[in-house]
């Protein structure tokens, strides 16, 4: 590994599922520019689809799905 390197490096954060299960919400940080940056995903749980980018910015860490699922 060189010093370079460690901007290609992402940490997953929290995650959590939908009251039903079959979405999983869950956050990945790294480094962009000069400081870290956190994304918030969103997948099944069946693995049927690649995760997609829901969120871009700079700090989106913690997911969190309304009692009946409807929000994120």
């Amino acid at each position: 590994m060189r010093p370079e390197d460690i901007r290609k490096i992402r940490t997953p954060g929290s995650i959590s599922l939908s009251p039903g299960g079959a979405l999983a919400a869950f956050a990945v940080t790294g480094i962009e520019g000069e400081a870290y940056a956190s994304a918030i995903y969103i997948v099944p749980t069946d693995g049927s689809a690649a995760p997609k980018k829901l969120t871009d910015g700079p700090r989106y860490a913690v997911p969190a799905w309304s009692p009946d699922g409807a929000f994120l």
